[in-house]
């Protein structure tokens, strides 16, 4: 009877031992699956930062204020009086690209233009701007940036208050950004008020102090128990339309002459 149940237990020993391999074998083929189950399935990238703007935000932005040419254009004038020439996305044709004068360009060669342009921009900015900005104040800034040159925006105003953290006093600076061969241009008026209301445009609505896409038209909102927010959001109000206006008389003025787009005289 010993034996027997020596036997048995041997036996079952042998089948549990049996058993639990065949599990450990089991769980080893189900994890070795999962790779197999994933193949072929494309990881999509990260969305942009709250905080920050795409290369293609930035590229659409540019791309639809600045156009495209080609051929080099006539672009102003600078402080002395000398003739400036751009070509493809707004790029200002500079001492030793001589040859850009009177190339034709492809959109490749444009773009590869102004990647450069623009990494140079980005980096500049980035060491003279020290306070914190939004994705529509970084677009509305960049804007300005990339058709005013590094001299103009580094030594401004607008800088300067931006700087000190006045936000307000700084998106109103926009509007004196507007002259061509030292002469109000239409086209750049219209500009620097896309710039300013984009500057101060709130990010899906965050900053109450200011109208939301919702209301920006009818600027209905309002602060009972705070009379300075209420006064802040009726000014920018009053700003919004009269940028509106602006822009409908730049839409009146479509086909008819005017200076040639710079501000960087």
């Amino acid at each position: 009877m010993k034996k027997l149940l020596n036997g048995s237990s041997t036996l079952f020993r042998f089948v549990s031992g049996g058993l639990i391999l065949f599990v450990i074998f089991l769980l080893f083929q189900k994890k070795k699956a999962i790779p197999n189950q994933t193949k072929g399935f494309n990881i999509p990238g990260l969305p942009p930062s709250p905080n920050s703007n795409s290369d293609e935000e930035i590229y659409n932005l540019i791309r639809k204020e600045e156009g495209i040419n080609f051929k080099a254009k006539r672009d102003g004038s600078d402080k002395n009086g000398k003739t400036l020439f751009t070509i493809g996305i707004g790029h200002q044709i500079q001492p030793g690209e001589e040859n850009l004068l009177t190339a034709t360009i492809t959109e490749e060669e444009a773009i590869n233009l102004y990647k450069k342009d623009i990494k140079k921009i980005l980096d500049d900015m980035n060491k003279n701007i020290k306070v914190p900005l939004n994705k529509n104040q970084q677009l509305a800034l960049i804007s300005l940036r990339y058709r005013i040159g590094p001299t103009y925006f580094n030594s401004s105003t607008l800088l300067k208050l931006l700087n000190q953290g006045n936000y307000q006093k700084a998106s109103e600076e926009f509007k004196n950004w507007r002259l061509s061969d030292g002469k109000i241009n239409q086209v750049l008026v219209a500009r620097a008020e896309r710039e300013r209301i984009r500057f101060v445009t709130p990010v899906n609505g965050t900053n109450s102090n200011l109208p939301s896409k919702a209301d920006e038209e009818r600027c209905t909102k309002k602060f009972p128990n705070d009379p300075k927010k209420q006064a802040e959001y009726d000014e920018l109000c009053r700003q919004l339309k009269i940028a509106e206006e602006i822009i409908q008389k730049e839409k009146k003025n479509l086909g008819k002459p005017i200076p040639p787009k710079s501000s960087r005289s």
